[in-house]
């Protein structure tokens, strides 16, 4: 439904930059054009249409390459589609842009696990919990890379951090 909305966004977005023939230093113009490709990547990640997502996430960045979520959500796509060198390098584009970014640690770290690079990983997760030590994913994450290295004395102490977090905030 939002999807032919995005599409005319842009379109006239896109014939307004040439009837004016305007450079690429007119960043609002491209600011918005960037965001319209963004929001239309978004609605083509929630169909699961990952090929068009990646296509406007990357249209995105060409507008406005400091655009930090465009560049974490295309690292999701690669993540998902199994492009896992792509996704390492928008997640570093994503911390060059915001340092602290924590999700963007945290899912380079599940990009690092899911090679089986497990040190690396850990090393990820412990800055996602450095930047945010209320960022709970982070210790789980962290527990399971523990548990595949058979260390599962650390994993259970990373396990029990979120549950500590949570049961404060209940009572």
């Amino acid at each position: 439904e939002s999807i032919p909305l995005y599409k005319k966004t842009i379109q006239i977005y896109s014939s307004w930059i040439e009837e004016k023939n305007l450079s690429l230093e007119k960043r609002e113009l491209f600011e918005k054009l960037s965001l319209a490709h963004f929001n239309l990547g978004n609605a083509y990640y929630d169909l699961n249409r990952f090929q068009e997502a990646i296509k406007q996430y990357q249209m995105a960045i060409k507008y406005n390459p400091k655009d930090a979520d465009a560049h974490l959500n295309l690292g999701l796509v690669y993540y998902e589609k199994n492009h896992l060198e792509k996704a390492i390098q928008e997640y570093k584009n994503v911390i060059n842009l915001r340092p602290k970014d924590v999700s963007a640690c945290n899912n380079l770290g599940l990009v690092y696990y899911k090679k089986g690079q497990i040190e690396k990983a850990i090393l990820e997760y412990k800055k996602a919990i450095k930047i945010n030590p209320e960022y709970t994913l982070a210790y789980n994450n962290l527990g399971m890379a523990y548990y595949e290295k058979g260390e599962s004395y650390k994993a259970i102490r990373q396990w029990k951090i979120p549950i500590r977090l949570f049961t404060s905030e209940v009572t």
